[in-house]
């Protein structure tokens, strides 16, 4: 699993990876099963019991965000592998190839970094916070993933003409 990890770019993703495949994020039905929360209901859409799979797949929140990024079927298809939200992740993190439409980015960059932002919103709508609409977290998922991709390319090139200044 640690070495599936490495796969992942960003630090921030493959922290995020590693909690959801531990289930340590705190999900409300993680939380009501450990007495910590009264209920298990998404704050989300309101309309399910709160595991890691509906948090980051199955919500209609969820689904509208994977639609308009155009990955949907991919999901779909890793979704019916597996009842549970960490088996999904490990068969993103372990897929190869980029995503289509953007340039530099692979689809297991693409999923996880979305994950974390349907994740980060989720978080802002439990603490009463306003949240972008689908349309609008597609866009800001993609140029986070992108921007990554083309500055984790680029190499630091030092100019050795420049004298320290006095």
């Amino acid at each position: 699993m640690e070495r599936a990890l490495e796969i992942v770019n960003t630090e921030q993703d493959q922290i995020f990876a590693w909690r959801v495949l531990h289930g340590c994020i705190p999900c409300l039905v993680i939380l009501a099963n450990k007495r910590i929360s009264n209920t298990g209901n998404c704050p989300m859409c309101q309309t399910g019991a709160e595991d890691i799979k509906h948090a980051l797949f199955s919500s209609n929140r969820a689904r509208e965000v994977w639609g308009a990024l155009g990955i949907w079927d991919v999901i779909e298809k890793l979704l019916s592998v597996d009842r549970s939200g960490s088996v999904p992740i490990q068969e993103i993190i372990g897929r190869r190839g980029l995503a289509t439409g953007l340039s530099n980015v692979g689809v297991a960059e693409l999923i996880l970094t979305g994950c974390w932002y349907i994740w980060w919103q989720r978080r802002q709508v439990v603490h009463g916070e306003e949240i972008q609409n689908p349309p609008r977290s597609t866009v800001s998922i993609a140029a986070i993933s992108t921007n990554y991709a083309l500055a984790s390319k680029k190499s630091a090139v030092m100019n050795k003409n420049r004298k320290k200044p006095a």
